[in-house]
């Protein structure tokens, strides 16, 4: 990924299903946190940016129940905010 694509935020779905958060594939990547939604979202853009980004869960009425929109912005998440 080049400089340009990781100025861009991204929005993943994230299901709950079986006890786990599961994201949606992105560039072949796929992530999955007991934790959170949120927590899911995080770990994909470690394997997509190389560190955690900040993440802001979107409130989206229409979706169905365990599903859950998520941002990833791609600066990194402020120390302590693990």
């Amino acid at each position: 990924m080049n400089a340009e694509e990781q100025l861009v935020s991204i929005e993943v779905l994230v299901k709950y299903r079986s006890g786990a958060y599961d994201t949606q594939t992105v560039q072949g990547k796929r992530a999955s946190s007991t934790a959170s939604a949120t927590s899911a979202a995080q770990r994909l853009g470690r394997k997509l940016w190389g560190y955690e980004p900040e993440v802001q869960e979107v409130s989206v009425a229409s979706l169905p129940t365990g599903v859950h929109l998520v941002r990833l912005m791609p600066q990194p998440a402020a120390a302590g905010s693990r």
